[in-house]
């Protein structure tokens, strides 16, 4: 491999991995930390709202695609600006984090890691148009996995990491030989490292990175990219596509965001849910690269209902672990294995839901407009984990929470039963039927399958979706 494709592998990962580090905090820490500090769902779901900017950031995309400093790099006009950016907020903010999360302040925090957010979210749109140029021909494959592998390293240091060395129940059992009051790191030491690092990382991409601008299709104006969106609309296959992404997971609103908060709520030590998940963590390298066999073979959306089907064995698991669990029963015990079976059992759900559809999205794709039409998909996709999800919270401040996930489990064997065999057709159909543009002509129809699609053998002619 030449030297310049290790350098931008090295640089797309460090940038994916400083987005895994400020998302992990809204989406995974601290909820947990303010749950045991007596935050309400309520209060939580204002936190987890901060993650919304990556469901909605096609509404700029566009954007940074037509306006940008053309000396500078299209993608470091707006990589660089962010990341400085998020830099000098995160080491402002570490003088006042420590007190805000003591004191419950949630608006601050809130404001905070909305600003990040809206500016990581920015950031990752030209991160991804850097792929393509970043890496040559025969190496562009590699930026989902510099994606990947980039995100969970930072997600797992911001969710699990970032728990332990704050508390001072870790530092006490694990690390000091004589008790303190005090944990290994403060919240404000966090942040403030990453402040420096990004900082630091920004630094050297903006002075010794030159960025060499893509040659290929630019749109004549931003309106020009809105209008394929259309597309979405007028092309039946993809309304449906777009309307099954954003309800298929919404029955378990109510477990993924709170079902181990529960336990915590219950007395279950936070410390100890850290560690599992730490030792959990090991599923989001290992689940996809056995997903990618079956995403290989076209059976995306079958494997999709597979992760639906162990989600449901996770959330009734759940509920029957919250039910059972005692406080002060969590060092040790039959419970903690059953704890740890569910941590396994809801990586492993969620990974292959969220492979498998994002494997989908990416094999339908229109290469026409193929950077609207993947943002396009990942925003909807994005819905749940930054707005249902955080509705789901605040639901249960006035629901009972075995009562919502019962009614969440009913739901999604229900959408089981009536979209599985449509889903299976449109994995099977033909790729045309996906495209976002219209065809040239007098009648400017748009490209989708006219006539019905070919049966499978044992399917009915009432399965058809067209």
């Amino acid at each position: 491999m030449h030297i310049s494709d290790i350098i931008g592998i090295i640089i797309l990962s460090t940038l994916y991995f400083l987005q895994g580090v400020a998302l992990g905090l809204p989406l995974g820490s601290l909820p947990i930390i303010l749950v045991e500090k007596g935050a309400t769902y309520a209060e939580l779901s204002a936190i987890s709202l901060s993650g919304f900017p990556f469901s909605f950031k096609i509404l700029w995309a566009s954007f940074l695609d037509k306006y940008f400093i053309k000396s500078f790099g299209k993608r470091k006009t707006y990589i660089v600006p962010c990341k400085y950016i998020i830099g000098i907020l995160y080491l402002i903010y570490s003088s006042y984090v420590d007190d805000d999360i003591n004191n419950l302040n949630i608006t601050p925090i809130a404001t905070v890691l909305l600003i990040t957010i809206i500016l990581e979210a920015t950031a990752d749109i030209a991160v991804d148009g850097w792929v393509l140029t970043i890496l040559s021909e025969e190496n562009v494959a590699l930026g989902p996995t510099c994606q990947s592998v980039g995100q969970n390293l930072g997600w797992f240091l911001s969710q699990f990491i970032f728990v332990q060395i704050t508390s001072v129940k870790f530092a006490n059992d694990y690390i000091y030989t004589t008790p303190s009051d005090q944990p290994l790191i403060s919240y404000g030491a966090y942040f403030k490292f990453w402040g420096i690092f990004t900082l630091i990382v920004t630094f050297l991409i903006h002075f010794f990175k030159k960025e060499v601008n893509p040659t290929t299709r630019e749109f004549k104006s931003i309106w020009e990219v809105y209008s394929t969106l259309k597309g979405f609309y007028h092309n039946k296959n993809l309304r449906f596509l777009c309307a099954f992404l954003l309800v298929y997971k919404a029955g378990f609103a109510f477990m993924d965001p709170a079902g181990f908060l529960q336990l915590v709520k219950k007395g279950f030590p936070k410390e100890t849910l850290t560690t599992i998940g730490i030792l959990a963590y090991p599923i989001q390298f290992i689940a996809p690269i056995w997903v990618a066999k079956y995403n290989l073979k076209k059976m995306e959306l079958q494997m999709v209902f597979k992760g639906i089907f162990v989600s449901i064995v996770f959330t009734i698991g759940m509920m029957l672990t919250v039910n059972l669990y005692q406080n002060g029963s969590g060092d040790g015990g039959w419970i903690l294995y059953l704890i740890a079976a569910m941590a396994f059992t809801n990586q492993i759900g969620k990974i292959i839901m969220e492979v498998s559809s994002a494997s989908f999205n990416t094999r339908i794709c229109d290469p026409s407009v193929g950077g609207t039409f993947i943002t396009a998909l990942a925003s909807v996709a994005n819905v749940h984990r930054t707005i249902i999800q955080p509705l789901g919270l605040t639901v249960l401040d006035f629901v009972n929470f075995f009562a919502a996930n019962a009614i969440g489990v009913a739901y999604e064997i229900y959408l089981s039963y009536k979209l599985e065999n449509k889903c299976i057709q449109l994995q099977e159909a033909p790729k045309e039927i996906w495209n976002l543009e219209h065809v040239s002509g007098e009648h400017g129809d748009y490209v989708e399958m006219k006539e019905k699609l070919t049966l499978s053998p044992g399917k009915k002619e009432s399965d058809s979706l067209l």
